[in-house]
């Protein structure tokens, strides 16, 4: 983290910045962890609940998604996402959408900028999804990366004393 001051919480969303979607981005490598850190940061080591609800796990009625999505003040091209949505709908459910459409919409259409993404990251929580999992690849390793749409879950925060870590390849 860079300045993280204060209870965890899901900020504004900046272009470029939520690939993966709206939430606290958490990592499994402390290199990677050490480089987001740069420039003043430091490296914190975060306990989540193990009781998560997982994104792809959870369905929600295409009504209450198209009306997020038309409701959200500043969302982009909320048309082209409520006409995806509408495409997407039935194939998991009868009048339902994956919560992992409505994330990958968003990202790819560019949506989650300023208040839209910890206002969907609340809309995920409200349905059931507290966080997703990402498998990468850094400098060769393999990390996951927690997308944690529920700060609630967080169980404790540490500074990480970089002296101890240096040498340490996941958290």
């Amino acid at each position: 983290a860079r300045a993280w001051n204060g209870p965890p919480e899901v900020q504004r969303g900046r272009k470029g910045r939520t690939e993966h979607g709206p939430g606290i981005y958490l990592t499994t490598s402390y290199a990677t962890a050490a480089k987001y850190a740069k420039g003043g940061g430091t490296v914190k080591r975060v306990s989540v609940d193990t009781n998560l609800g997982w994104l792809d796990d959870v369905r929600i009625p295409l009504a209450d998604t198209i009306a997020f999505v038309r409701d959200t003040p500043r969302m982009r091209k909320k048309a082209e996402i409520i006409a995806d949505l509408k495409r997407n709908a039935d194939r998991l459910g009868v009048g339902v959408v994956g919560a992992y459409v409505l994330r990958n919409l968003a990202v790819n259409y560019d949506a989650l900028v300023g208040d839209v993404a910890p206002a969907m990251a609340a809309f995920f929580v409200r349905h059931g999804a507290d966080a997703d999992v990402v498998e990468t690849s850094s400098e060769g390793a393999q990390e996951d990366w927690l997308v944690l749409f529920n700060p609630a879950k967080i169980v404790s925060i540490d500074v990480v004393d970089k002296r101890a870590s240096s040498d340490a390849r996941h958290l």
